[in-house]
């Protein structure tokens, strides 16, 4: 409603108002040179605004004027035409406007019940000077969503609000209350405490000069004729956009991408990306920079840090041929350093000349930067204030009455409000430049100040109700400035709040990504789709660009809540399409099972995900994302049961089936399926596979039984293939099968002898049989003996479930039955029952033997001499796979006979009568000695055979003895390991004669006296027989005649009597030049006598020793052969029976009964004559045998 009051001007305010009002006059008159008019057709159009009815649109070219037309439309209820509305300003019909752009003319309608009202306005109502005329000014009503602010009106005058002001609402106070004159005390002309100088003044300066405005400035260049675009709102189509690869084309169109992709490794999981993308309208946009350069700008770098992200938001928005940047700057004063120009080089120019000094005039700041854009034709104007306090300077309210009623209480003191009228304010400064009050007057008994901060809270009020947006910055600013430029921000514009200077940049930065931008204040809700959620541990990973704010997660609904707000982040530096993302990982659980793929198989991971915000053009848009699908790796565990026959059975039992696979930290994990094949023969589809690896499964539990199969697919598989691989998310689902086929019964019959000594005679008892049936289920019989082919023991298999009975039919023996490991009972018969855990059973009969074992050895003696050796027996059994067991120790034979008997100590185990297949044991004796060594009595041979032993005697004469040596060699043994004992038997025309044993390291044994002819007179042939040893593989016997070995030389020239130890033969000679006396224990036949010396000579190397052999050998090189030779084991005789001096020679030979020497001794009667002894070992045969290692030889039996 237009309220008109007449007003009395002086001829000099009126050039004042014409000063004023001419620039916004101006608004719609031609522009200089830079906007000169373009080639191309814009259109008028007309609003009813509430109203009915249709006014026919105009096309004119762009620059053109056209007249208003009167008022075509019909007025809604209680309503009459009151005048057009163009941008915010109202124009009477028929009044000429220069139209520059698409133009809408909105009717402005007022209440038919308002009358006019008078009210005092103007640079001072106090006072009206002489020569005053009457001017009537029409103060204009905004549209509905300004109504509460005031603007000012196309002649530049400051409309007065109505009631019920948009910003804070000031205390109400009754004009009636008068106020009082008194002054304060001195001092009190700030309020206490606030005083602090910020902008360190040398002194205050309470000039009322400072604010003024420059409604003259209009924009410096043009936007160079570009047509201007409304923004489009492009959603998401059947095919979805690509990230990264699709992008929005058109200014102002906005684009919705959101896709699921596998992660690496990982299956079931997937990072889903929304993505929203946004280019920059092309609608034109002024943005006027204030920056404060009050003198605390220069604490701290401050001003540096402005200019520099100033200079960077330049850059961020230039160039443009949609965007001009202004930039105004003040302090004490305010000044416009650069109206409105797209060229960066002059606005750093003017930003970058900037020096900071003097108080902080914010509200004169704002002023000027409405001024410039009410000069501006852009679709979108913002206004960006840095500032770094508080305000110390703001315009004076020159009527009382209007300042009174907008004092609002604080604390103690009455301060300026808020909610004040545009118009409400003058022209001139208040304030001093320190302090954020200024004192007025006192006031119903309390002090009134002026509240600088309230005043450009109103100011940024008026700039808001005007369309513009307003963007405060707040640089290390305190409580109090922060709570200022919080409330000063408008419409689209935010408050930011910087603590460090080098955080300006950013935020520069971001204010200009929001100015242009195709989506505001966005808000998205994602929901999962069912089947999905975001995992607990991942939900503090949800990412957004940008950061803040953040999105959160309601893991009860399922969804994400996200509000980015305007897109400001550009996809790379300098491109005019903004974007916002958001990033989170999901994965399936049990719901998916509920789920219906389509036909692909796959699954939505969402619902419908929207976005709800305002474009470009103020239109409030609803968009929604694609909905991405996946195909999840599922498997399933199957179970199947059946009978020994493979027919497929449902049995009431449980098996469990364990599938390992790979875990977060690589560790493998068991999960367990528990199934009942008569409940529940599988599992659901599993969807807990999280991992690209491989799974492997196994039954566990008691299979034995089943046969178990294992199939992965349909295809079997067992051992190390009992496994599947996930190889990724398109890996095909998997089926794991366990088939469980019944074994087949067993029922095994074993048949045991009880051997163990019985109260009953002794005796023998022919090969052992027994008998057995067996019937069962399905008319089941079957018949047998025990032991078959060897065995005692009868395995019936490929039985049914079922009772079956083991009788024995053998009868004679005490019997006793046993069913598996139960107590035996008395019987000879037992019933066994085959089921899943007991198919195989056992039945042992046990027949006990009524008769106890003996066995009797003998000896027997040939041409034995009266007085025979002792002797004892050693009992063996001889085993079925032929090895032998030695049964109790050695027994004497007594009487030619000795007898063992099972009752006897020791024997009632081992001296059984039947081996293990039935057969009767077989016994034989071996002739030992006391500690059962084997024994063949001195000159006697020996004959074994069986139960029976024969010894012959062999008469010896001295004179007719020979010797056997052997020798023994071990190969290939083992580092630390000691070769076992052996046994050499001395065989006589292959009969024992004698034995001998050997212990290592010993390796040679020798008998000397060997007869070397039978009692008829036949040469004796000598052979050497080895009894075999475990581990060694024996060598065959190498036999060497007539060995010499071990020739010495004992000095005799003082000596009578000597040891001979060990000899074979003694060579000497008598004295000097005399003959060699040869004696020797062999029988050297007469033609071998001068080789054998030979050979002596040979091994003894004579030239090494002295007398007799280097004399005999000298004697034999020279033709000589005159010896005396003596035979025998024991000789004594005159060597030269006519040679007094010669003497007589004694030898002395005892042997040891196996034939070997036990001692031996020579004496001669005339110790002169002798003068060296050649002492040797001579043997008639030698016999070597060399046993060579080897572990896999058979262990020879004991």
């Amino acid at each position: 409603m237009v309220k008109r009051s007449k007003i009395k001007l002086t001829f000099s305010w009126l050039i004042v108002f014409v000063l004023i009002f001419s620039p916004l006059v101006s608004a719609f008159m031609p522009i200089a040179a830079a906007e000169t008019s373009g080639d191309f057709e814009v259109s008028v159009s007309y609003d009813a605004n509430g109203g009915s009815g249709e006014m026919k649109p105009l096309t004119v070219a762009c620059m053109e004027y056209i007249t208003l037309p009167e008022n075509g439309f019909i007025a809604p209820e209680g309503c009459t035409f009151k005048t057009w509305g163009i941008g915010g300003t109202e124009y009477a019909p028929n009044e000429e406007v220069q139209i520059r752009s698409d133009t809408v003319v909105k009717a402005v309608w007022k209440d038919v019940s308002e009358v006019s009202e008078e009210s005092d306005v103007g640079p001072s109502a106090e006072a009206e000077p002489a020569g005053s005329v009457d001017v009537e000014l029409p103060q204009t009503e905004l549209p509905e969503e300004g109504v509460g602010n005031s603007a000012e009106g196309a002649d530049g005058s400051q409309a007065e609000v109505s009631e019920g002001s948009g910003l804070p609402a000031s205390s109400e106070m009754s004009n009636s209350e008068s106020a009082s004159s008194e002054k304060p005390a001195p001092g009190e002309a700030e309020k206490a405490g606030l005083d602090d100088n910020p902008d360190h003044l040398l002194a205050p300066d309470d000039s009322p000069y400072g604010g003024e405005i420059d409604y003259g400035i209009f924009p410096v260049m043009s936007f160079g004729g570009v047509r201007m675009m409304r923004s489009m709102n492009t959603m998401a189509a059947n095919n979805s956009p690509v990230i990264g690869t699709d992008h929005p084309t058109q200014p102002g169109e906005v684009m919705l991408f959101k896709e699921a992709k596998p992660i690496a490794g990982i299956v079931n999981t997937w990072e889903v990306t929304l993505r929203i993308e946004g280019k920059d309208t092309r609608e034109t946009s002024d943005v006027v920079l204030v920056i404060d350069r009050s003198g605390s700008m220069n604490d701290q770098g401050r001003m540096a840090a402005a200019q520099q992200a100033a200079n960077a938001f330049v850059d961020e928005l230039l160039p443009s041929d949609t965007t001009r940047i202004a930039v105004v700057s003040f302090s004490g004063d305010v000044t416009t350093n650069q109206g409105l120009t797209n060229d960066a080089t002059t606005l750093k120019s003017a930003i970058n000349g900037l020096n900071a000094n003097g108080g902080t005039f914010t509200q004169a700041g704002v002023k000027q930067a409405e001024a410039l854009l009410a000069n501006s034709t852009a679709d979108h104007k913002h206004i960006v204030l840095l500032s770094d306090g508080v305000p110390t300077y703001s315009y004076e309210i020159p009527n009382s009455t209007v300042r009174r009623d907008g004092y609002v209480h604080d604390g103690s003191d009455y301060v300026t409000g808020t909610g004040y009228a545009s118009s409400a304010y003058g022209t001139s400064r208040v304030g001093n430049g320190s302090s954020i009050d200024s004192y007025i007057e006192w006031y119903l008994l309390e002090r009134a100040y002026y509240n600088h901060g309230n005043s450009a809270i109103a100011e940024a009020g008026f700039a808001g109700v005007a369309g513009y947006n307003v963007y405060t910055i707040g640089l290390q600013t305190g409580g109090t400035g922060s709570d200022v430029l919080s409330r000063m921000k408008q419409n689209d514009g935010t408050f930011t709040e910087v603590s460090d200077v080098s955080q300006l940049d950013p935020v520069f930065q971001a204010i200009a990504g929001q100015i242009g931008a195709a989506v505001k204040e966005a808000a998205v809700t994602d929901p999962m789709g069912a089947g999905f959620q975001i995992p607990a541990a991942n939900v503090s990973g949800i990412i957004t660009v940008p950061a803040s704010p953040p999105a959160t997660y309601n893991a009860t609904t399922k969804s994400i809540s996200w509000n980015p707000g305007t897109l400001t982040t550009p996809i790379e530096p300098g491109s005019d399409i903004k974007y916002a993302e958001l990033k989170y990982t999901i994965e399936i659980n049990d719901d998916i099972l509920a789920q219906t793929p389509d036909v692909n198989g796959e699954y939505p991971t969402n619902g419908s995900a929207q976005i709800q915000y305002t474009d470009a053009g103020g239109n409030q848009q609803t968009g929604t994302f694609p909905v991405p699908k996946v195909n999840p790796v599922l498997y399933k565990v199957v179970k199947e049961l059946q009978d020994k026959d493979g027919t497929v059975i449902t049995a009431d039992r449980s098996f469990t089936v364990q599938v390992t696979g790979p875990e977060a930290g690589g560790a493998g994990t068991v999960r367990s399926f528990t199934l009942n094949t008569n409940t529940e023969s599988s599992t659901k589809l599993m969807t807990d596979l999280r991992y690209a690896s491989t799974y492997t499964f196994e039954e566990t539990g008691n299979l034995s039984d089943y046969d178990v199969s294992y199939y992965v697919d349909g295809v079997a598989v067992s051992g190390a293939d009992r496994k599947f691989t996930i190889t990724d998310g398109n890996t095909a689902d998997v089926e794991v099968k366990v088939v469980n086929k019944e074994k087949p019964g067993t029922l095994t019959i074993t048949k045991v002898l009880d051997q163990s000594v019985v109260s009953a005679k002794s005796g023998t008892r022919a090969a052992v049989s027994f008998s057995f049936s067996v019937t069962g289920p399905n008319s089941y019989n079957r018949t047998f003996d025990l032991p078959d082919n060897g065995s005692w023991t009868k395995t019936l298999t490929n039985l049914v479930k079922g009772t079956y009975t083991v009788t024995e039919t053998t009868t004679g023996y005490t019997t006793s039955v046993q069913v598996n490991e139960n107590p035996s009972v008395s019987g000879n018969s037992a019933d066994v029952t085959i089921d899943i855990g007991a198919l195989n059973q056992t039945v042992t009969v046990t027949n006990k033997q009524t008769e106890n074992m003996s066995v009797t050895a003998t000896k027997t003696w040939v041409n034995a001499p009266t007085d025979k050796p002792d002797i004892w027996f050693q009992l063996i059994r001889i085993n079925s796979d032929n090895s032998e067991t030695k049964i109790g120790s050695p027994k004497a034979v007594i009487s030619n006979t000795v007898s063992w008997n099972q009752t006897d100590v020791g024997l009632g185990e081992s001296l059984l009568r039947y081996d293990e297949n039935g057969n009767e044991y077989i016994y034989k004796v071996q002739e030992v000695d006391a500690d059962g060594n084997d024994f063949v009595p001195g000159g006697f041979s020996k004959i074994e055979d069986g139960l029976n032993v024969k010894n012959s005697f062999y008469e010896t004469n001295p004179a007719d003895i020979t010797s056997l040596r052997f020798e023994k060699t071990w190969a290939g043994v083992p580092e630390g390991m000691t070769p076992p004992d052996i046994t050499v038997q001395v065989m006589a025309n292959n009969e024992v004669y004698a034995t001998a044993t050997l212990r290592y390291p010993d390796t040679v044994v020798e008998w000397k006296n060997l007869p070397l002819h039978d009692a008829d007179g036949n040469l004796i042939t000598y052979t050497i027989n080895e009894l075999g040893i475990n581990d060694f593989d024996e060598g065959t016997p190498v036999y060497t005649e007539s060995v010499i070995e071990n020739v010495y030389c004992e000095p005799s020239q003082n000596q009578t009597d000597w040891s001979l130890q060990n000899p074979a033969f003694i060579i000497t000679r008598l004295t000097k030049n005399g003959p060699f006396v040869v004696w020797t224990l062999n029988h050297i036949p007469q033609a071998e006598r001068v080789a054998m010396l030979q050979n002596v000579i040979a091994a003894s190397q004579p030239d090494n020793f002295k007398q007799p052999l280097k004399d005999l050998g000298q004697y034999l090189d020279g033709g000589g052969d005159y010896f005396v030779w003596l035979e025998g084991a024991n000789v004594s005789r005159d060597i030269l029976p006519n040679d007094q001096s010669a003497g007589q020679i004694t030898i002395n030979i005892t042997f040891n009964t196996d034939g070997t020497v036990n001692a031996s001794t020579i004496h001669y009667q005339g110790e002169n004559t002798w003068t060296h002894f050649a002492v040797g070992g001579y043997s008639s045969k030698l016999a070597k045998i060399t046993n060579t290692y080897n572990q896999e030889t058979i262990d020879i039996p004991v």
